[in-house]
């Protein structure tokens, strides 16, 4: 048998049967004791308390209740009456499986309190993400007078309405902020009938349905003060929260309609050319869904107009459609114009112009880069109203381009070519049969199949555009033989015409019978003539051009300027030819060797003393120099 009468089991039950003091859990006695951890001892409940409170004081690591049993060497059974009876009890974890004691406890407070000046924080938020008792927190807060500086509280309608708020912690400064700024929102969207969207950025830190009490609040003060809005709602929309001016928004909707009749009314009354119907709907999205609701509505507003007219989606005054539509065939014409011009600056290597496709004159019809008429508006007036016709009108424009170029061209042929080769030809016909006829009549042929007829058609330097009198353009040469301008003509039978008797001309060869080749030049000429219409020549046509031409011939004289001509040669040949003109028929074609013989075949037609003295003038000329008196007298027997 032991020595020992009591086992420690029988003490420790005889220390737990003593009466409790009345004042167990608010004053401990010296003599209080509680069990020891290791359920062997027993430990003075004031040296645990004190322990305690050091241990809160100065440990930053949390610890579980049985940690702090064994730290404190205390039965974790009675662990929760010691930490009652604590006047610095630590606080609790959310499951209150761990305390957590005040190093980290002042920490979470100065987090908590920083972040309240920038945003509205959520208590039991706040709390979960610290893993800390809300209740611990709470009582925390206000044991530390947190409270004289920042407000703790949820945000409700002043009438207490709306759902379930949430607990924050905030500032003052920080509310009045949030107030105005979501006042300054709320004032646009009365006056501009819109809503208002608040994503959860711009929320304060406040949940969904916090912020949503916030902004009843204001709104609700906002319209009291004096608004006339009927009623304004906010709603929680996943996590944004809208705030929706019904009254002011259906005021605005009915504006808008107005705004669609005003514009429909402007255009039946040609205050207005068009406006897109895709616009329209874009204006009014909450009226029309998209654009085949709008032009329904149009149709509508339309019914009984005869001046408004519907486009693809454009709704355009029915003037300003022919207006465009005449601009559009004008732009067509022009199109055919510069077509025209690019084809004749070029005929050998820019094909005969046509009209390819309505779509490509579509293109080449564009208003000016400067209109503000939009390309779609512009296409379809042109599919609806100038296609059908648009290939004609511009075929029609080239034709036209193709007859006033042949006419032009009929015009000059006959005064510039018919009219000097029958000149040329009466006058050789003139001379009597013998060797004369017979040299210039060949050198009559090699002039109009090498010179005259091919200089008519061949490609020149251009010197000049000029614009005719019925606005089509004609590019001019210079003639060889006058020094006149006369047209460039590429008309579409003109130029296989033309090519035609170049080939002629070119093939030309000489037989021992002048006359005979002259005489098919001149029928070859006339067969061309023939193919354009071109009118017989009448002697009166012939009279007055044998005046034009020794009219022409006799200006040009200039006696003071020998230039190239320094013997005089070539104002000698030509005074002579010009004296055989006025005594005979037509108009000889002859060079300098010829000279010596024209002046025999002129000398009965003049007196003595003047041939003399051309024979003397025709001596000096020989010998390489007239004088500028001798120059004087040669141009005097002619003018």
């Amino acid at each position: 048998m032991s020595d020992d009468i009591f086992s420690i089991r029988d003490i420790k039950d005889i220390v737990l049967s003593f009466p409790v003091h009345s004042n167990w859990n608010t004053e401990p006695h010296d003599a209080d004791l509680v069990p020891a951890a290791d359920g062997d001892g027993l430990v003075l409940k004031t040296i645990v308390l004190n322990a305690l409170d050091d241990l809160t004081q100065t440990t930053s690591r949390r610890m579980s209740m049985r940690d702090l049993s064994d730290t404190l060497d205390v039965d974790i059974n009675i662990l929760d009456e010691i930490l009652d009876l604590s006047e610095k009890s630590p606080c609790y974890s959310i499951d209150g499986k761990s305390l957590i004691f005040m190093p980290e406890v002042h920490e979470l407070l100065a987090e908590l309190t920083s972040k309240a000046r920038e945003v509205f924080v959520e208590v039991q938020e706040f709390c979960r993400i610290a893993d800390i008792s809300q209740h611990n927190l709470l009582h925390q807060i206000r044991l530390r007078n947190v409270e004289s500086e920042y407000r703790l509280g949820t945000v409700k309608w002043s009438n207490g309405a709306g759902p379930k708020a949430d607990l924050y912690i905030f500032t003052d400064s920080l509310m009045s902020t949030a107030k105005g700024q979501i006042a300054a929102s709320v004032k646009e969207a009365l006056q501009e009938a819109k809503r208002v969207v608040w994503s959860r950025k711009m929320m304060y830190g406040l949940g969904a349905t916090s912020f949503t009490n916030l902004v009843q609040k204001v709104a609700h003060d906002q319209i009291e003060n004096g608004r006339d809005e009927a009623w304004a709602m906010a709603t929680d929309d996943n996590d944004n929260v809208i705030f929706t001016p019904e009254a002011s928004i259906a005021k605005a909707r009915d504006d808008r309609i107005e705004a669609v009749r005003t514009k429909i009314k402007d255009l039946d009354e040609n205050k207005r050319e068009f406006f897109s119907i895709a616009e329209l709907a874009a204006e009014a999205p909450d009226l029309f869904q998209d654009s085949r609701s709008t032009i329904y509505a149009m149709q509508d507003e339309l019914r009984g107009s005869n001046s408004v007219i519907l486009l693809g989606e454009f709704a355009v005054s029915k003037s300003f459609v022919l207006q465009a539509a005449s601009v559009l065939s004008s732009k067509i014409q022009q199109s055919a114009n510069d077509a025209w011009d690019a084809y004749a600056a070029s005929p050998t290597t820019v094909s005969y112009p046509t009209a390819s496709s309505t779509i490509s004159l579509r293109e080449q019809s564009k208003l000016s880069d400067d209109s503000k008429v939009p390309e779609e508006l512009v296409r379809v007036i042109f599919d609806t109203e100038v296609a059908k016709t648009a290939k004609a009108a511009y075929n029609a424009r080239i034709a036209q381009l193709d007859a006033e170029d042949e006419n032009l061209f009929a015009e000059a042929w006959r005064d510039e070519i018919m009219l000097r080769v029958q000149l040329y030809h009466r006058a050789v016909q003139s001379l009597e049969g013998g060797k004369l006829r017979s040299e210039l009549t060949s050198l009559l042929n090699i002039y109009m199949t090498k010179d005259l007829l091919p200089s008519s058609f061949m490609e020149v330097a251009r010197k000049s555009e000029q614009e005719s009198s019925n606005g089509s353009r004609s590019f001019v040469r210079i003639d060889p033989m006058t020094g006149k301008r006369a047209p460039k003509f590429y008309g579409k039978r003109l130029v296989p015409a033309t090519e035609k008797l170049k080939t002629q001309c070119e093939a030309f060869e000489e037989s021992e019978d002048a006359e005979a080749d002259l005489q098919r030049i001149r029928t070859a000429m006339e067969a061309f003539a023939a193919k354009f219409g071109i009118d017989s020549v009448t002697d009166d046509d012939l009279t007055g051009k044998k005046q034009a031409f020794l009219q022409d011939m006799s200006e040009k004289l200039d006696p003071t300027k020998a230039g190239k001509d320094k013997d005089g040669s070539t104002l000698f040949l030509a005074v002579v030819l010009i004296l055989i003109a006025r005594h005979n028929q037509g108009l000889l074609y002859a060079t300098g060797r010829f000279v010596p013989r024209l002046l025999k075949l002129l000398k009965p037609s003049i007196g003595e003393a003047q041939y003399e003295r051309l024979q003397v003038l025709k001596e000096e000329v020989k010998k390489g120099f007239l004088t500028p008196e001798q120059r004087e007298e040669l141009v005097a027997m002619v003018v």
